[in-house]
């Protein structure tokens, strides 16, 4: 199979749903012409290079409907606590600067709140495995936001 030739896993693929449903002559609502099976198949990528090669496979094996990817990292969490770690010494940094111009020093931390944890999704990390194709390139980005109250000590 295809999955098979571009080295992906079996636990990657979900292919367990497929739908059946009659098709009728318009003419003739009674008269059954037949049944349309399909079939949604999940796969997750690895290999961002085989990306070309799962499109032009799946067209060529008959594949008439597409959906748009998803693209997400696989080492999400790690990237999340790092972004969670650089909003936090940003807001320092910040909170710092402005205790200095109000003539106070920063003191302890009293509140933290995160919130964000999503990637917006744009064809990006890609560009180096779509180099020599026609396949849109860009960057994926995470992001997280935090709100932090520090004590103020003269």
């Amino acid at each position: 199979t295809l999955a098979r030739k571009l080295a992906i896993q079996k636990q990657d693929v979900q292919a367990a749903q497929f739908t059946i449903y009659p098709q009728y002559d318009r003419k003739n609502k009674h008269q059954l012409n037949g049944y349309n099976v399909s079939r949604e198949v999940h796969i997750t990528l690895r290999d961002l290079s085989n990306y070309p090669l799962l499109l032009e496979g799946s067209v060529a094996l008959g594949a008439s409907h597409i959906k748009q990817p998803q693209f997400d990292f696989s080492n999400r969490k790690t990237l999340e606590n790092k972004a969670l770690q650089a909003a936090f010494k940003d807001a320092q940094q910040q909170a710092h600067l402005l205790a200095k111009v109000a003539g106070d020093k920063l003191g302890k931390t009293l509140w933290i709140h995160a919130s964000g944890g999503h990637a917006p999704m744009r064809m990006g990390m890609l560009a180096e495995s779509f180099a020599d194709t026609n396949y849109p390139t860009g960057e994926i980005a995470l992001t997280r936001q935090i709100q932090v109250r520090f004590a103020l000590q003269d």
